[in-house]
Order: structure tokens, then sequence, then C-alpha cells
């Protein structure tokens, strides 16, 4: 019979990070904080957000629902990066007298002394600042630094992430838990209703069959040389204007972007519908003809997952944690050329027998991964922790 170790204990869990509506920290929080909850443990969970921001829907309807279990959902102004990180979060952390902290990512009071536990996601911007500055990239470093020092335990979401914090921040591999993210099935699935695929597209003024990406637009997403690869793709007189690309997701240095795209041959089957509702998501995915991953650098790789779980082909990136993630179910291409990129995407388009696999196993691979197994092994690292 399994003991609860965590009976009674008081368990803070860092929040904040809930505001980013649209990234997959965001989603790895609230999926963590839904089914923490779920397991019913007689956690005394204390969750901050952030003031300034509205509470997830979702995520408001679980803990109502949470009968029985004690939790209080408390305020900050402290952003991430922000002086008020340093003073009113730690303020606020030491007045809920916790038995353990959880970051859910390395952002931390540096004062802050008791037990706590850090999720770090990637180390991308170790390599890829993004176009942040030399200030925000010290402060990045000196605070990862700190959390991976004076932490309890670390919590990675891959083996690769895993070896690179073992690399870099030379902590013992004991130290560094790998809790999977998840994917939810129940949302993520075959649609085979064509009306709603057909409304969705034509939502997103969608008038082709198409290549998807979903991501941000960051420079490790590598998005210029996707594009570049379908120009390829569609320069050969079989494929001249037979699909759209379709890259959609929360857009930095968005303009940037349009501004290049707009100058290309083909420009006007290159779809920047923006940020995709969750509620769409699934449907897009289903619509597909084949989803394309090109990412440098990624500690996990929810979308091509989702992807998968959806029955849609994928071709992504032989890179970082992608062939651990995406395992046998993926095609995969070298990143950095874009022959390799194009061909791929030809091949993934135009095999049909290799789509049919593809969709198969890769709905197994999506199957794996499920945000109850991230929550059970994260409670049984606060167990450890404590």
């Amino acid at each position: 019979m399994r003991t609860n170790p965590l009976e009674g204990k008081r368990v803070v869990i860092d929040g904040r990070y809930l505001a980013a509506h649209r990234s997959g920290l965001a989603r790895y929080t609230k999926e963590l904080v839904k089914h923490i909850i779920a397991l019913k443990l007689g956690i005394d969970l204390k969750l901050i957000v952030r003031n300034d921001e509205p509470f997830d829907a979702d995520l408001k309807k679980t803990i109502d629902g949470a009968k029985g279990e004690k939790i209080e959902v408390i305020g900050t102004n402290a952003a991430h990066y922000s002086p008020k990180e340093q003073t009113e979060l730690y303020k606020l952390i030491n007045l809920l007298k916790p038995d353990l902290v959880h970051f859910t990512s390395f952002n931390h009071p540096v004062r802050y002394s008791k037990p706590f536990v850090i999720t770090i996601h990637d180390l991308t911007l170790h390599e890829y600042p993004n176009r942040a500055s030399r200030l925000k990239q010290w402060v990045y470093r000196f605070i990862m630094r700190h959390a991976a020092a004076h932490s309890r335990l670390i919590l990675t979401v891959s083996q690769h992430v895993k070896r690179d914090i073992i690399k870099n921040y030379a902590v013992a591999p004991s130290k560094v838990v790998v809790t999977y993210n998840g994917i939810d099935l129940e949302h993520f699935r075959p649609i085979s209703n064509s009306k709603r695929l057909k409304d969705v597209t034509k939502k997103y003024n969608i008038t082709k069959p198409f290549i998807l990406y979903v991501g941000q637009w960051m420079e490790h997403k590598n998005l210029f040389r996707l594009v570049e690869a379908y120009l390829k793709v569609n320069a050969d007189p079989k494929y001249t204007g037979r699909f759209q690309l379709v890259l959609a997701g929360q857009a930095r240095n968005y303009a940037e972007y349009r501004d290049k795209i707009s100058r290309v041959k083909a420009a006007h089957d290159i779809i920047l519908p923006g940020f995709i509702a969750d509620d769409d998501l699934p449907a897009l995915y289903n619509a597909a003809q084949l989803f394309a991953f090109p990412s440098l650098a990624e500690g996990f790789g929810i979308p091509p997952l989702e992807a998968m779980a959806c029955g849609t082909p994928v071709v992504a990136s032989r890179s970082s944690s992608l062939p651990e993630v995406l395992g046998t179910a993926a095609l995969y291409f070298d990143p950095l050329d874009t022959d390799s990129i194009a061909r791929t995407i030809t091949r993934g388009l135009s095999d049909a027998s290799l789509r049919e696999r593809l969709s198969k196993i890769g709905r197994q691979q999506a199957a794996q991964y499920s945000w109850h197994a991230t929550a059970r092994k994260t409670v049984d690292s606060y167990g450890k922790a404590l």
C-alpha cells in the first residue's frame, strides 16, 4: 500500500506562469496543478498567481470542484525577473510558512533558504538568447545557477535536458528527476466530423491542403528555414500551388516575420493565423496534411505530440529532445539543411503507406504521455525532497 508522506503538508506552487496563457510553461503549470488536485493527497496547497491577470477558467472549475481538499489561490504583483520577485514574493512565501515550495520554472527569490524544488524545462537561452538584453541574460544565468545549487531536487521534462543540466551546472545525477510532460488525449484526438474541419480551416482563411506548424516564433524555432524548405517543395511542378504552409502560434517579432514572408514567392500560400484558440486546435491538427516541427532546440516538444494524438503525420528535427520524445513515430530531417527539410516534407506528403504508418504509431506514441503520470512523479519527488 502506498504511503502518503505529503498528507497535511503545506505545499506552495508558484503558478505565476499561468498568466502567460499561450505558453508551454502555462500549460505545464495548469495541468500539473489540476492533476495534483485529482490525486487527493490531502495536501494543504497554496497556489500563487498574478493579481493582474484573469484566472484560468478551467483550473478554477477544477479547484471549485475539489471537495474535501484544502486549496487556496493567492495573488501577487511580482512578475518574473522583476525586483518584486526578490522582495514581495520572498515575503509572501515566508508568510505562508510552507513545508515545500515548487517553483515551476527556475525563477525564485534567491534569499529563500527553506526546502524548495524547481522545474527546468530547457536550457535554450544558453545558446539562443532570443534577443534578450545582456542584463536579462546575466540575471537568467545567475538565478539558474543559484536554483540548481540550492534546490532540494530539480525536475525536468526529458533525459536530454537532464544531461544538459548535469553538464552545465555540475549537479549530481540523482538530484535531477525526469517528469515528462503529458498530453490531454480527450482533447487531442482524431475528429471524423468533416464539417468541423472545414469550419476551422475557413475560420483561419486556409483554402488548400496544408502543412502546419504550431508554436512560438523565436530564434530557435527555425521558422525561416521551414519557409525556405516549403518554397523548395512548392517550386517542384508536381507540388506548385497544391499546398499552403500555416504558421500558427504566439508571434514574437511578428512584424519582422510578416515582412520577410510577404516578400517571398508564393507568399499568398503562407498563412499566419496567429494564436489558435484551444477549442480550435484539435480540429486544425486533424485538418492538416502534415505537421512540421523544425526546432533547433526543444526541452520536450508538446505540439508534435498533440498532432500525433490527432492522427496527423509528423516531420521533425533530428535535434535535442525530439527523437527521445517522438521516438520512431516521426520522420526526421536535419534542421540546418533546407534541402533535407524539403525532401522530408515531400516524402511525408506523397507516400501514402508511410503516412498511414506514421498516423497509427503516432497515436500510440502520444498515448505514452499523460499529465496524471507527470503529477504522480512530481508529488513523489516532493516526498523525496522533504
